[in-house]
């Protein structure tokens, strides 16, 4: 713990009294607990993170533990009906579990839940500690992530664990919670963690890697339709721009920092970007000496190893293994190259479109989402939701992303997916503006024809511009 750790927090973050309650409620159950701890978390940025969280706060309890991670809970889950699951342990699900609270309640013994995905309804029983930030009045798409709760659980463990905050806001980031600035709880963590000095902030280019050059060519957070993936473009850029090719991001004065942002913040909104969303090209980066890394990268290469199959390692980078870290910085490299590849693949050849939404098929479930949150951040069709879908072996994976403005439309992809995949016998959820399902084979077309029309009805009469960029 470093030295700053030694002035924690003297005053708590203020929340709301019941969401307080609960977080108390389940410290002192693992704190009391002498049973093995069974942690089940999803395996993208925040649910790897929300596992880091949770695997170093049991391991300063020294409580014996186990951590599963995991790309769904479903009504077939082993976890949930293993004929042993009952009484053995208690269970913590992180990320995931509200939209299963039936089953976790029927199978699960004592457990809690921390998600910040739309929940149906709030626990019936005693046994289960529910805590959903939908419940208490926060917005889960953009106030708190499953890793900002599992960081709340923790410091009501001990306040001694306020040194795992850059999880928190890696998890956070890794759900995109940081656009256009903090908000909520999560900001009120960030405030503080400034306060304290856990973390620093500093406003920068937002792109890197070991030069100017790089940076832009391998950019996928923003993705510049032309540039990203094609290393003649921005030589050719940067030399009309009279920039040197080989300085790192820190190295441009001044006047040259601008004259790129400026060229670039023109270029996405060129590719059709809210100016507010542009503009964020120069943004604020915080920086975490624990890690020696900027928490946006943090969670990039914890997401990564999510992506590549090396879940445990995201988790062991987490808790701060050197080894695991510079394992996950290369998983991070092959990772963005596949993301590199497949955007540029999509900007080629475009997508599908019905009338209210846009899709295209992915081979790779892992990529599929990624796939789809950026394209609809940088250069798919803002008018439309867009839908990735995956075949599996029993079923079709679905990813669904649409943005803030479509949201505000009347636009909620969790509600839509969960009734409609309901239709199909399977099952959907998450946030309005980015939800996930899974359907039978074969049911693709009817899927989307539905959504589409779903969709259609929710933004009240989008359709007649549906295919033009404002």
């Amino acid at each position: 713990m470093s030295n700053a750790l030694q002035d924690h927090p003297a005053e708590p973050i203020t929340m709301p009294d019941e969401l307080h309650n609960r977080l108390r409620q389940a410290a002192n159950l693992i704190i009391a607990t002498s049973k093995p701890i069974k942690g089940v978390t999803h395996y993208d940025a925040d649910g790897l993170s929300a596992g880091a969280i949770i695997s170093a706060t049991l391991l300063r309890l020294k409580k014996m533990f186990q951590i599963s991670l995991q790309h769904s809970l479903d009504d077939d889950s082993k976890i949930l009906k293993h004929k042993h699951t009952t009484n053995d342990s208690i269970k913590i699900f992180a990320d995931m579990g509200s939209n299963q609270l039936e089953n976790i309640e029927k199978y699960a013994g004592w457990s809690i839940i921390l998600d910040h995905h739309v929940p149906k309804r709030d626990t019936k029983v005693k046994n289960v500690i529910h805590i959903n930030s939908h419940i208490f009045g926060i917005n889960g798409a953009y106030e708190i992530s499953a890793a900002s709760l599992a960081f709340l659980l923790s410091i009501q463990v001990s306040e001694h664990n306020w040194d795992l905050l850059p999880l928190a806001l890696a998890g956070a980031i890794g759900d995109k919670q940081h656009k256009n600035g903090f908000k909520g709880l999560n900001l009120e963590l960030v405030k503080t963690g400034l306060e304290c000095k856990i973390i620093t902030a500093s406003r920068e280019l937002k792109v890197n890697g070991n030069n100017i050059l790089e940076a832009l060519v391998r950019s996928t957070d923003p993705y510049f339709t032309v540039l990203s993936n094609n290393e003649p473009e921005v030589k050719k850029l940067l030399t009309g721009l009279q920039i040197d090719p080989g300085a790192s991001v820190q190295e441009l004065d001044n006047n040259a920092a601008q004259r790129l942002a400026s060229y670039l913040v023109l270029k996405l909104m060129d590719q059709g970007i809210p100016p507010e969303d542009a503009e964020e090209f120069v943004t604020t980066r915080y920086f975490t000496e624990k890690y020696q890394i900027d928490i946006e990268e943090l969670s990039h290469i914890i997401n990564a190893c999510g992506r590549m199959r090396q879940m445990g390692v995201g988790v062991a980078a987490g808790l701060g293994d050197q080894n695991a870290i510079e394992l996950a910085k290369k998983l991070r490299v092959e990772y963005k190259q596949n993301i590199l590849d497949g955007l540029k693949r999509l900007e080629k050849d475009g997508l599908e479109e019905l009338e209210n939404i846009q899709y295209f098929y992915e081979k790779t479930a892992e990529f599929a989402g990624t796939f789809a949150g950026i394209g609809m951040m940088y250069f798919f069709n803002q008018n439309k939701p867009v839908i990735a879908l995956t075949n599996a072996k029993e079923n079709i994976n679905i990813s669904g992303r649409g943005t803030v403005r479509l949201v505000n439309k009347g636009l909620d992809l969790a509600k839509t997916f969960a009734e409609i995949s309901k239709e199909f016998n399977g099952s959907g959820g998450g946030h309005q503006i980015a939800a996930g399902a899974k359907i039978p084979l074969n049911k693709d077309k009817e899927f989307l024809n539905k959504v589409d029309q779903s969709v259609g009805e929710a933004l009240g009469g989008n359709k007649k511009n549906a295919s033009q960029k404002e």
